[in-house]
């Protein structure tokens, strides 16, 4: 079942990564430590943006993983806490355009912020996990899901997860149940993993539902916190697929969109930014605005279907009727028969 509809409901325990910062445990604060750290830290980052768990090895980024101070907005030192091994760790963030530039310029795919909230639905050994931080299953899934840069949610399994949600439902990948209880997660997609015993270490099962599509895949190892792990690098990566923008595909060109449910000015301008936070997206122009209604004259690099997708993914947004009147752009704002999106936005 597709997952769009789930878009505004409360994800407890849900993260948000950013994408553009990580971090690197440091031995030291020296010169020589920084520079291996800045190296260690851009790495996460382009493997974030770029949703290629080996986008480091890509031999046209070399030299910018060399070089990878030039590119550092900010940093500091933090430390670590004692129960997740203490020390000190360097934090950077980067230059966010300079990052996409690399990335388009090496031939790889860019990923926007506009990611799809996943709900993992795990059964390990006959029980379903639950959002235990001290699990360690759980502690490794929303590691990964960290490097990895997706928004990951681990069901609560209380009274209410628990009437709607049993082990053979995830068993059996039942979906009408799994999309239901899914539903106060905010969820774009679901990860629906087996996991049991092997004759060394764990075998397990896994499917990745979303917008309409299953895609199923196996994952052996030695503990369930590795199978699971590695089973939110492999969704993380599927998806990327589907959903990183690649400057050589589409047409390109200007698309005007039109937007209903912008009510204020605060509105306007996270509108706004959710359009211009799309890869391929350069400097939408408000153009027109009545009511609730605005309009955005965007230029954007690749096929209009993309963009949608792009849009429509993170749930803000969403696909709308065309207004029963029409917003016709201010005059010299675009070619007259650019295609038109027309979406509405939901706080």
């Amino acid at each position: 079942m597709a997952m769009a509809a789930l878009a505004h409901a409360a994800s407890p325990g849900g993260d948000q990564p950013s994408l553009y910062a990580a971090a690197t445990p440091v031995a030291s604060q020296s010169a020589q430590e920084r520079e291996k750290a800045f190296t260690s830290d851009l790495t996460q980052v382009l493997v974030k943006v770029s949703g290629n768990p080996n986008a480091a090895q890509v031999a046209a980024l070399s030299s910018v993983l060399s070089n990878a101070g030039n590119l550092v907005v900010e940093y500091r030192y933090r430390t670590v806490p004692l129960n997740q091994g203490g020390g000190q760790e360097l934090w950077a963030r980067f230059d966010a355009k300079a990052v996409d530039k690399a990335l388009v310029q090496s031939g790889q795919g860019t990923w926007g912020q506009g990611r799809p909230t996943v709900v993992a639905w795990v059964l390990d050994e006959g029980t379903i996990v639950a959002d235990n931080p001290n699990a360690p299953i759980v502690a490794a899934m929303r590691k990964n899901a960290r490097l990895r840069g997706l928004p990951l949610v681990i069901p609560l399994m209380d009274l209410t997860d628990q009437k709607q949600v049993s082990g053979f439902d995830i068993r059996s990948l039942f979906l009408p149940a799994l999309t239901s209880a899914s539903q106060r997660y905010g969820a774009h997609a679901m990860l629906i993993g087996v996991i049991n015993p092997a004759d060394v270490g764990v075998k397990s099962q896994w499917t990745l539902v979303f917008d309409n599509n299953s895609t199923p895949f196996q994952e052996a190892a030695d503990t369930p916190q590795q199978a699971g792990a590695a089973a939110v690098g492999r969704a993380t990566t599927l998806l990327a697929q589907k959903l990183a923008y690649m400057p050589s595909i589409g047409g390109g060109g200007q698309v005007r969109v039109v937007v209903s449910g912008v009510k204020s000015l605060s509105d306007l301008k996270q509108v706004e930014a959710l359009i211009t936070a799309v890869p391929g997206v350069g400097s939408p122009q408000l153009d027109s605005l009545r009511g609730e209604l605005a309009g955005f004259s965007v230029p954007y690099a690749g096929a209009v279907a993309d963009l949608q997708q792009a849009l429509t993914v993170a749930g803000a947004l969403s696909l709308a009727q065309a207004p029963a009147t029409t917003l016709p752009p201010a005059a010299a704002t675009g070619p007259a028969n650019a295609p038109e999106l027309h979406l509405r936005y939901t706080p």
